[in-house]
């Protein structure tokens, strides 16, 4: 059955694989974002720009009671920038031609200093997935905001610096010096957008992720194959006794083995493995290398058609279970078996894979 042990055991297994199938999703998305046809994630805009020009001067704070802008332009092209992207603004032109269409106030940067002019200028951005819609846009985002500037901010003028345009060259600043519009027809217009839709790759990737984990969960617990302790005690319902992988785990295991027996009073044991594939012949030579345990013989309970009756000649079973050797038929006839004898069953010994050899007592 799924449950939280069964899913970290099939991730912490198969985890190269999950990675890539999860990478995989991701790279669909990205393939999926840049070739959808839908407005919102198209990889390509055209973006619009035009300029104000600002003027603070003209108010006396003492007497108008007005703060004065011209102790601080950055204070006045900052608070003209918040209102160009309110919804007064943005929010109408939005509302007119579409969600598709984002407007912007990119700075205007000093490329030697790496860092923002001082200016009055106040750049406005505009892009939309046509042209026309760019332009028209980018108009009424002017117009609407020369009036939002003039009745709410205290200056003295706002001036079209620079009309509108299309714009090329980088699309998260301004031009420098100028707009840069389009030198002639058939200009290719500037990449306003990535075209890499966040909500498909989060949706991608969730995907892969999911389907991959959940597929390998599935396909653990239908093999129905021993891959690790907790399989056994999942598919079994048995406890492990110890882990088969030196001569100090045969060693302790035989002491384990023989405290388990006294406690029961029980006097002798018979090793056996689901399959012959499950290394139980390495773990009986190192119990009894060890003469710490009286053991009456050796069972494959899938490949000995009297392995029941073998089992009923001794009074306890320790069963060997070797990470994926048997199949799941081969399981089932095991516990079959077990159930046929009615002898207790003290534990299960678990090889590993690089343990197939199990070490033999010294």
């Amino acid at each position: 059955m799924f449950n939280f042990a069964t899913i970290c055991e099939s991730v912490k297994r198969h985890w190269i694989v999950i990675a890539i199938v999860t990478v995989l999703a991701l790279a669909a998305g990205v393939v999926s974002s840049l070739n959808s046809d839908d407005p919102d994630e198209a990889p390509t805009k055209h973006v619009a720009e035009a300029s104000l020009y600002l003027t603070g001067y003209g108010y006396d704070q003492k007497d108008s009671g007005e703060y004065n802008y011209s102790f601080s332009e950055g204070y006045m092209v900052t608070d003209s920038r918040r209102l160009v992207v309110s919804s007064e603004v943005a929010g109408a032109v939005r509302a007119k031609y579409g969600k598709d269409v984002t407007i912007t106030v990119p700075t205007w940067m000093n490329d030697e200093k790496k860092s923002e002019y001082s200016t009055r200028f106040l750049y406005i951005d505009v892009a939309a997935n046509d042209e026309e819609t760019a332009l028209a846009a980018c108009e009424m985002t002017v117009e609407l905001a020369q009036q939002a500037i003039e009745r709410t901010l205290p200056v003295e003028s706002v001036t079209l610096a620079e009309p509108v345009a299309i714009k090329t060259g980088s699309a998260d600043r301004a031009a420098n010096w100028g707009i840069d519009a389009l030198p002639g027809e058939g200009s290719t217009p500037i990449v306003a957008a990535s075209g890499i839709s966040m909500k498909k790759l989060v949706i991608f990737g969730f995907v892969g992720a999911f389907l991959s984990i959940f597929g390998f969960a599935a396909f653990d617990i239908l093999t129905r194959r021993v891959r690790s302790e907790g399989d056994v005690e999942r598919l079994l319902d048995l406890p492990v006794l110890a882990t088969a992988s030196s001569n100090e785990d045969m060693a302790r295991l035989a002491k384990s083995i023989r405290v388990l027996m006294g406690r029961s009073e029980l006097s002798s044991l018979v090793v056996a493995g689901a399959s012959a594939a499950d290394g139980a012949k390495n773990v009986e030579r190192a119990l009894v290398g060890a003469d710490e345990v009286s053991v009456t013989g050796l069972v494959d309970l899938s490949g000995d058609v009297d392995a029941a009756s073998r089992v009923l000649g001794a009074d306890s079973v320790l069963l060997v279970i070797a990470e994926n050797a048997s199949s799941s038929k081969q399981l089932e006839c095991a516990l079959k078996q077990l159930r046929i004898a009615g002898v207790p069953v003290l534990g299960v010994v678990f090889v590993p894979k690089k343990a197939r050899k199990a070490p033999r007592a010294h």
